[in-house]
């Protein structure tokens, strides 16, 4: 069977465990915590030592998971065996055969749980098809999706104020439109955030302790560009450079950032309410912060200055991938260009 998060959970807490579960999507967090849950549900608290076993994308082949699946449970009904990120798709015929012969007979004297974390798993490959199809049919795949930008917010909120603080919904928007939508980050984050905040917690502070995504750098750069703030522009870009970060990542940030303002542009010179791109693309507008933002940055400029823009930012890409520039020099040039415009 195939599982949404909602019916995961509901199946955890019923305690009526399929032999076998295959946990993929792309919010790592709660990936781990129903992953965890599970293991927990299934072996009593002081039995892990007998009851639970745990393979690592290290040291997890058919052989071993077989072994681990095969032990009998001690002193509880069922064994647990987690196995975090199994590459299925470089297994060879031998090791994909052996992985089908024990999900086609599977005791149940064991929950075996797939999670799948960080590669291994392509819905799009063969190998990951059909053991998806195996899984369904001998237990559930379970999809975990990221949460909506309101049940991020939400989490922000309740999760400052678990740890003594309060924040603005304004500010956890911002806080959410700077970290990110990873709920792994955004916690590790917020746990700095409150340790620095006196109860409180400003924008001020958020700027301050707040470690900012990719994304959310490339946007303030364009902030400063229409501002023709250079300096502030160039300081940025030192960040990321010195953080090691890929140019041409850098520059692909900032091309998303233009091509959300023109996209932006477009539906506003329609008629159109901003709203409708999140019906036009897809996964890619899903936070509110993101679109309001593209919005007002796009009153700034006309449409074929924008277009002008992402002529530069394609010559920039380009440059940045097939020569041997310096790529300080490509980025310099780059903004000089952008903030001409």
């Amino acid at each position: 069977m195939k599982l949404n998060e909602q019916g995961l959970r509901k199946n955890i807490s019923s305690g009526s465990f399929l032999p076998v579960y295959l946990i993929i999507g792309d919010e790592s967090f709660l990936k781990q915590h129903y992953a965890n849950q599970i293991a927990k549900k299934v072996v009593p608290k002081g039995l892990e030592a007998f009851n639970f076993h745990y393979l690592s994308e290290e040291n997890a082949n058919a052989d071993e998971i077989a072994s681990c699946v095969e032990s009998l449970p001690m002193m509880c009904e069922q064994t647990c065996v987690l196995v975090h990120d199994y590459d299925f798709d470089s297994a060879n015929d031998t090791e994909k055969n052996k992985i089908i012969e024990l999900l086609s007979d599977l005791p149940d004297t064991c929950v075996l749980v797939f999670w799948m974390d960080n590669k291994g798993f392509s819905t799009k490959k063969a190998n990951s098809k059909e053991i998806q199809k195996l899984i369904e049919k001998n237990g559930a795949v379970a999809e975990i999706k990221k949460r909506s930008s309101n049940d991020l917010v939400a989490l922000v909120l309740s999760g400052a104020k678990k740890r003594g603080c309060e924040m603005t919904r304004k500010n956890a928007n911002y806080f959410i439109s700077l970290v990110g939508n990873d709920m792994n980050t955004l916690l590790n984050e917020l746990d700095k955030l409150c340790a620095y905040s006196k109860g409180d917690i400003t924008k001020k502070e958020i700027d301050a302790v707040a470690i900012k995504t990719l994304e959310a750098t490339a946007f303030q750069m364009v902030d400063a560009l229409l501002a023709k703030s250079f300096d502030n522009a160039f300081e940025l870009l030192d960040i990321l450079l010195t953080q090691k970060t890929e140019p041409v990542m850098i520059c692909g940030a900032l091309i998303s950032a233009y091509v959300d303002m023109y996209r932006a542009k477009v539906v506003l010179e329609s008629g159109n309410n901003i709203s409708v791109l999140k019906g036009a693309f897809g996964t890619q507008y899903k936070s509110d912060f993101r679109l309001r933002n593209a919005s007002s940055r796009s009153r700034k400029m006309s449409k074929s200055q924008l277009r002008e823009c992402l002529e530069y930012l394609s010559v920039a890409d380009v440059k940045l991938k097939k020569t041997n520039e310096d790529n300080r020099v490509v980025f310099e040039q780059l903004m000089i260009k952008l903030a001409r415009v």
